[in-house]
This record gives C-alpha cells, sequence and structure tokens, in this order.
C-alpha cells in the first residue's frame, strides 16, 4: 500500500497526498499481494518511503525488491525471504578452505526486550501499549524502553510502533568474512543473494542470510577474483 501511494502514479491528492506522483510513477508498479507476514497499522508522515518499507520488513518477516522486469519498468515485490534456505547444503568455516579473514560482532550492548509506547493523550488519559520481543525473558533478558508514538491512536498502531523497534533494537551477530572459491561453494552457482547459510566461527554455530556480496576483480595476480561476503541473522 505505501509503495503504491508513494511510488506509482496511483498516488494522488485525491488520496491525501499533498501533491502527485510524477510522471516516472508509471515505470512502478506493485505485485498482487501475496498476504505474507504480519498485519502492520503505519504511520509514517514525511519519512522516507524506503526506510520505512525496511522497518516494516525487519517487523513483520518479510523481504522486498524492486524488479527490472522491461526496459523501463518496475515491480516492487514482496517475499518470505529472498533467496533459498540452503544452510542444509552450503556452509561456511575457516577448517573448510572457502573462508577468510572473518569478523564477528554483536550489538547485544544496545538491545532492548521489551518496550512500552505511549500514544495520544496525557497522564492516567494516554494511551499506553506494552510488548516485547521474541528474545524477551523475564529473568535474565529484560531491558525496557519507553517510545514516544503519540502519532497513534489506537492499539493496533501502538503495538506496530512498538514491535518494529523491538525488531530494529534485536541483538543479531553479524559475520562478515572473504569468500574462497572452492568446488563445493562457488557464488552463484551454490548458493546466492538472499540465500540462508551455514557457518561455523570460534566454536559456534550460525545459520545467517546473505545479505550483501561484493566482487572485486583485478587485472592479474594469484586471485584476480575477490568476494567479500556479509551475512547476518534473521
Amino acid at each position: 500500500a505505501l509503495v503504491t501511494r508513494n511510488a506509482t502514479t496511483s498516488g494522488t491528492t485525491a488520496d491525501g497526498r499533498d501533491r502527485n506522483v510524477d510522471a516516472w510513477g508509471a515505470f512502478v508498479s506493485v505485485a498482487a499481494d501475496t498476504a505474507a507476514g504480519t498485519s502492520q497499522t503505519v504511520a509514517c508522515m514525511g519519512e522516507n518511503l524506503f526506510e520505512v518499507l525496511q522497518g516494516i520488513a525487519n517487523a513483520g518477516g518479510l523481504d522486498f525488491s524492486l524488479v527490472k522486469t522491461a526496459a523501463r519498468a518496475w515491480q516492487f515485490r514482496t517475499s518470505a525471504l529472498l533467496g533459498t534456505d540452503r544452510s542444509a547444503s552450503v556452509t561456511f568455516a575457516l577448517q573448510y578452505g572457502n573462508m577468510r579473514r572473518p569478523s564477528l560482532r554483536s550489538n547485544r550492548r544496545s538491545e532492548k526486550t521489551a518496550v512500552t509506547a505511549g500514544g495520544q493523550g496525557v497522564d492516567t488519559g494516554r494511551a499506553v501499549r506494552t510488548r516485547t520481543g521474541t528474545n524477551y525473558d523475564a529473568t535474565v533478558n529484560s531491558y525496557e524502553l519507553f517510545l514516544n508514538a503519540s502519532q497513534y491512536t489506537t492499539d493496533a498502531g501502538l503495538d506496530s510502533a512498538a514491535d518494529e523497534r523491538l525488531e530494529e533494537l534485536r541483538a543479531r551477530d553479524s559475520l562478515s568474512f572473504d569468500v574462497i572459491q572452492v568446488p563445493s561453494t562457488l557464488y552463484g552457482l551454490h548458493y546466492f543473494l538472499g540465500d540462508k547459510v551455514s557457518a561455523y566461527l570460534l566454536g559456534f554455530a550460525y545459520t545467517p542470510q546473505i545479505r550483501r556480496v561484493m566482487v572485486n576483480v583485478s587485472a592479474g595476480g594469484a586471485m584476480p577474483e575477490t568476494l567479500q561476503v556479509t551475512a547476518a541473522d534473521v
């Protein structure tokens, strides 16, 4: 709905916009709704469309893409997972000879697991909703945050805002490494961008999604092609 009303010619002042979407909106279409993900109520006046979509996708359990379908045509699509779950067949580890220069980062110091969202109103008349994340544990992992969400008037809106913030602040282990192209794990043959794979480092096992791939190609040398992969827990 957000893409339709803000990035296609369906976005007009008749729908509440301050101005019509320009002519370029005719080049963008939206694929049929598959009713995947979770239902969310979002208030995002004046915010960047791409950033809003990222927040919705993270909280709703979806990926999205803008696919070129013709010379001057792109289609916005959503899917439960951009890629395929290949964690049973594709594994990266130092001992397998297909990983080098690994770097593991974690944002657990800024993690929050419970959010109290305050909507419109004042004092005891203010709408308040409390939500907990999937990583919440009342004994060992309870970190609370207050969220000012005064743009919302409904419980559904406050719940969505709190869930989105919880997903944003959920601790994730981000593992980046340079890929060594070996016959058993070749990018573009055995795995692709968006796939879920397995990775082992320092005795820990991960099943991250391939989020970013950078390819550097040089004119010569022992390793003319270098791949760097960034994978993060989903």
